[in-house]
């Protein structure tokens, strides 16, 4: 059973961190910077890859690494954020909300972490219905071939 939980927990993470980053990063804000500034692709892969023959379809439609956004970033010398849809909105908290030793913060960060794990644990036994109603399908179905 041991195995069978690590399997969902991490069939439960894949998804979950898929989801984040599917919305989040954007590539085609590179070709809107190539446009806009009216650069060529051959110039981007050239500093980013050190041959201008790569194509920089890999940076617009997947998912760089950390390291090739930075590259890409430094090119056109703007932040990495630029390259992420993000609508976050910074407010600085009421002072009475902002405690010195930061325990406000951590007692924000726990709920985050418990939302975040009910979230996986609601998540986790779904897929293991899932995987149960597989597994009885299976045996019926074994059951109907003989």
């Amino acid at each position: 059973m041991q195995n069978e939980e690590k399997t969902i927990f991490y069939v439960v993470f894949t998804l979950y961190f898929a989801k984040l980053t599917s919305k989040m990063y954007n590539g085609n804000k590179i070709a809107e910077l190539l446009k806009e500034r009216k650069l060529k692709q051959s110039a981007l892969a050239e500093y980013v890859t050190g041959n201008s023959r790569r194509q920089i379809k890999r940076f617009t439609e997947g998912n760089p690494t950390a390291s090739t956004l930075e590259k890409i970033a430094d090119f056109f010398q703007v932040p990495i954020d630029v390259f992420f849809d993000r609508e976050v909105v910074f407010q600085k908290p009421a002072p009475e909300a902002v405690k010195p030793d930061g325990v406000d913060q951590v007692g924000q960060m726990m709920k985050l972490v418990n939302l975040q794990t009910e979230i996986i644990n609601t998540d986790k036994e779904y897929i293991k219905t899932l995987l149960e109603e597989n597994k009885r399908l299976r045996e019926e179905n074994e059951k109907l071939k003989k």
